[in-house]
């Protein structure tokens, strides 16, 4: 709860839900309405929102780590392996998780959605080559302020992507066939990108969040298209574009291709070395007094590793 509890305010991606019309804490309220059962929904839409606003609430803790690391490197006292770079990795450890194959993070999800986009970008291997080039940048070495703005931003727009692929999905699946379950998927993938769209395109950002409303009991012919070709209209002020995000391999709903707009999203840099730390992480393995177990330990996952040690591999 802590990481819903969290107020950053001053970060760009916190305050572009801010911006949107968002309290601040939203996270913790939405969470908490979900789990205390008072948001007047179906456990079925309940349950799915929950699981899936988590892998929402780690790309949001992850966002903290990349701006923190970004502001540590400014100050020449904190731009070091142990302080900025390690604040960029533990960015990078939430968003992965730790299972070395990313399992249940929300680093799966865009790697989900590179399977149902096939002809789009290639988020979940792109955005790697982003967390290395923003790692390289807040190091004391290689700093470059520049630099780790630049990867910051294209990692949110890569989470645009992944995120609005699945919002897009499952509103076309509701809209085909209504299912509650469906219908919640794409409500809650498009939470973590709310703040990012509307700072680009207001109208984009309320059609979706008028088009997925977690209240409906379905959803009307036309939604899917409609919202779409508003999304669609927004890609240049979002960076992206038909050839970014690409088309859904499954599609029901066949009777508007997005057509026109072309160009793709850059690539970062390869592996880089591990970052070296010495903070202490608590962990949550039980010991015989109960009491949380104290590890040294250095920082969760070395933004490269996931290709060093295999770890896209072991899910492509």
């Amino acid at each position: 709860q802590g990481f819903a509890q969290a107020d950053p305010a001053g970060e760009s991606y916190y305050d572009s839900f801010i911006a949107a019309g968002f309290p601040a804490k939203w996270w913790d309220g939405w969470m908490l309405q979900m789990l205390d059962d008072t948001a007047g929904l179906s456990r079925v839409k309940r349950v799915t929102c929950l699981k899936k606003g988590v892998l929402g609430l780690m790309t949001f803790y992850t966002s903290h780590e990349l701006e923190a690391a970004i502001v540590k490197a400014q100050d020449p006292a904190t731009r070091s392996d142990t302080t900025s770079a390690f604040a960029w990795d533990e960015g990078w450890a939430f968003y992965y998780g730790n299972d070395p194959a990313g399992a249940f993070s929300a680093w799966e999800a865009a790697w989900k959605r590179d399977g149902d986009f096939p002809n789009g970008a290639n988020i979940s291997e792109l955005i790697v080559t982003q967390f290395n080039k923003g790692l390289k940048a807040v190091r004391s070495d290689t700093y470059d302020l520049d630099a780790a703005k630049a990867a910051r931003d294209d990692i949110y727009r890569m989470w645009v992507v992944a995120y609005l692929r699945a919002s897009l999905k499952y509103l076309e699946l509701a809209e085909k066939n209504y299912d509650e379950k469906a219908h919640a998927e794409g409500y809650a993938y498009f939470l973590p990108i709310i703040g990012l769209v509307h700072a680009k395109s207001p109208e984009a950002s309320n059609k979706m969040q008028e088009a997925l409303d977690i209240t409906k009991t379905s959803i009307a012919p036309g939604t899917y298209c409609a919202a779409k070709a508003v999304v669609e209209a927004a890609y240049p002020a979002m960076g992206l574009s038909c050839e970014s995000v690409g088309a859904f391999k499954d599609a029901a709903i066949t009777s508007c291709p997005c057509t026109g707009s072309k160009g793709n999203l850059t690539e970062g840099v390869g592996p880089v070395a591990a970052v070296s730390g010495t903070a202490t992480d608590v962990t949550c393995v039980p010991t015989t007094t109960g009491a949380p177990q104290e590890t040294p330990a250095t920082s969760g996952a070395p933004a490269g590793s996931a290709v060093a040690a295999g770890g896209l591999g072991a899910r492509a």
